[in-house]
């Protein structure tokens, strides 16, 4: 980020923390090789452990900073555990002169929600990264600035999932996508997104077609993960899904039922994993969760 926005990011300081803050320097310092490697020099000695005060973080940069405007690049799994948990409260207390971007990795453990809620607080931007490769480009994000993704349509299939499930695209951003059916030969993938009030379609036509069986299991890995993220409130489909398309993870172990006299031996049923995965599409699902969330979040 630093590197590659040189010509934005005139100066910069960094905060360490865990349930203490640690400063980079006392004051910002001019953003160039030298204190970049200066910084990653410091960054070698640090030993973070334990706890992660989120909320801490987040006063101590608007106490630090309170009166003038930043962009803040939060590289954290936004996974809260000591002090201030509450998502709505969290993305309320961040200061409105800075403009928060985070990064969301698409690893366990990781609280999307927090970080999607903290970045568009301000208009800032949760940005998706899927492997090392995308790096580079979320890194100038700042010169490119991303899509929101509003709708997915692909001609021939349902349930259209994409792999991480980001609210936004930026230019270059590779994806995955994956859904139930079949494609239509001639059939077009369209994705409607949104910036600053304008709406862009970017749309992709099927060029190869290969006959295999394993689109059909990325579809259930991808499937199962995004549905592992809601926890307990999707664990009946989220089960479901993992037996389904035997996907090994935080939902079923690496002891696979293969045929119906194993489901019988341990008085399962494929029938029952079946019906649910059939009557249960996972965008309907997390529609569901997100709408009952942000109805409590909104409270009385």
């Amino acid at each position: 980020v630093l590197s590659n926005n040189q010509g934005q990011i005139k100066t910069f300081n960094v905060l360490m923390f865990n349930i203490e803050n640690f400063w980079f320097k006392p004051s910002p310092v001019e953003n160039n090789t030298k204190t970049i490697e200066e910084f990653l020099r410091y960054a070698d000695q640090l030993l973070l452990e334990g706890a992660s005060d989120f909320n801490g973080a987040i006063g101590e940069i608007n106490n630090k900073y309170k009166t003038c405007s930043s962009a803040v690049f939060i590289l954290s799994d936004g996974a809260v555990t000591w002090g201030e948990d509450d998502t709505r409260l969290l993305a309320n207390s961040i200061s409105r002169t800075h403009k928060v971007f985070t990064f969301n990795t698409g690893m366990e453990g990781s609280d999307n929600q927090l970080l999607k809620d903290v970045a568009q607080k301000n208009g800032g931007n949760c940005i998706s990264i899927l492997n090392e490769q995308e790096i580079e480009n979320a890194s100038k994000t700042l010169s490119n600035l991303p899509w929101r993704i509003k709708s997915i349509s692909w001609e021939g299939t349902e349930d259209v999932l994409m792999a991480g499930r980001p609210e936004f695209l930026f230019p270059g951003q590779q994806i995955i996508l994956t859904g139930r059916g079949t494609p239509h030969s001639d059939g077009r993938c369209r994705i409607l997104l949104e910036q600053n009030g304008k709406s862009f379609i970017l749309e992709n036509e099927i060029e190869d077609v290969i006959t295999s069986p394993l689109p059909a299991r990325i579809y259930g890995e991808i499937a199962t993960h995004q549905l592992e993220k809601f926890g307990e409130s999707t664990e009946e489909y989220t089960a479901a899904y993992a037996v389904k398309f035997k996907v090994p993870g935080k939902t079923c172990s690496l002891l696979m039922l293969e045929t119906e006299e194993d489901h019988k031996r341990f008085n399962t049923s494929t029938k029952d994993v079946d019906y649910l995965v059939s009557v249960k599409k996972v965008n309907d699902l997390a529609a569901k969760i997100l709408r009952e969330n942000a109805e409590e979040n909104v409270g009385p």
